[in-house]
């Protein structure tokens, strides 16, 4: 078979940007020609990168990531390239119709432009059913994330009955409300501090943002800080023994996936999360309890649960191997790989 020409269009391709969580981490091993590309211009039938003329790559596949210009310029583009067979898929990892910073013009020209594509992907299967009803024209594919693929990843923390650390990781400035959750376990832990047991660790800290501190009402210095990178260079970095996901209910968190259980149970790190759809749909595939809160108080009595070094190691083997028989990496780049084919 040959290769297919993919062209991609993210709204950012920054080091740090979900693009290479949802498509970018797979690319390596896909077989497919794939170049990620700022603009695209058409010419006699085919859309292609106008920096790269005189040899230019012709797309057989235009994938977009919440690609959305300003004018319609790539609504044109689309309809001519459909016309020679050009194969349009658009990749949806939010419900971005919840999303404040996209305005109603915006969202507009973005509805129009995933009308046109042939297959529209998502991560999760509440995004799926919205997205059947919003785009009835469409083929809708689930696309789950997976679990990592980090070869050589040094464990950064080791076990200690004297100190937890607990890691929460994203960007604070983007979740006031979910982190209000962890105030009152904050707190608690920080009035335990003269026992020396409790560290946090925060992965996707700016300078200049909100940090986690600020936001949970601790000092800066419980708080270990590592910035915002790329991908790869922040799963070297996940590691310690209490994952957190707090995640409140709005419209835009019900469509939110699993992602941060799935890191934290491929490196084996135990954790503790928000009793919502997303974690519980994980726990009912799982067939898994998990650790599911409803109050501030459940929040604290996991945490007291799992300074038990035995509770802790036995339940960070289990979501491990949780995670890698039911989300495993390759599973997902197969689904990518057949949807390239033209299988799916």
């Amino acid at each position: 078979m040959l290769k297919r020409n993919i062209l991609v269009l993210s709204d950012s391709t920054n080091p740090w940007h979900s693009f290479w969580i949802r498509f970018g981490q797979y690319i390596p091993k896909l077989i497919a020609n794939i170049h990620i590309a700022k603009s695209i211009t058409y010419q006699a039938g085919r859309l292609s990168d106008p920096t790269t003329q005189p040899n230019a790559l012709a797309a057989d596949i235009l994938f977009l990531y919440r690609y959305c210009p300003e004018n319609n310029d790539l609504e044109k583009m689309i309809t001519e390239a459909k016309k020679h067979n050009t194969v349009i898929i658009a990749d949806i990892d939010d419900y971005l119709w919840a999303i404040p910073s996209w305005n109603k013009q915006q969202l507009k020209l973005f509805n129009r432009n995933l009308r046109l594509c042939n297959y529209i992907t998502c991560s999760t299967q509440a995004l799926k059913e919205i997205l059947k009803v919003m785009f009835p024209q469409q083929q809708i594919v689930h696309v789950p994330n997976s679990v990592p693929n980090v070869e050589n990843k040094t464990n950064l923390t080791t076990e200690s009955e004297n100190e937890l650390t607990l890691i929460w990781t994203g960007a604070p400035w983007t979740r006031p409300d979910d982190l209000k959750i962890l105030q009152p376990l904050a707190q608690w832990c920080n009035r335990k501090a003269n026992t020396g047991k409790f560290k946090w660790k925060h992965l996707g800290h700016a300078d200049g943002k909100l940090s986690l501190a600020q936001a949970l009402g601790i000092p800066e210095s419980k708080v270990e800080k590592i910035t915002l990178r790329g991908y790869k260079e922040y799963l070297n970095e996940l590691d310690g023994h209490i994952g957190l996901a707090p995640i409140s209910r709005n419209t835009f968190n019900y469509f939110k996936s699993e992602l941060k259980l799935l890191e934290y149970s491929h490196f084996g790190i135990s954790w503790i999360a928000s009793n919502i759809e997303p974690y519980q749909n994980l726990c009912g595939q799982w067939n898994w309890q998990g650790r599911l809160c409803n109050t501030s108080s459940d929040w604290i009595e996991n945490v007291k649960s799992l300074m038990d070094i035995r509770i802790r190691e036995i339940e960070a083997s289990k979501v491990k191997e949780l995670s890698n028989t039911h989300n495993p990496w390759q599973k997902t780049l197969m689904l990518w790989q057949s949807l390239l084919d033209g299988e799916i």
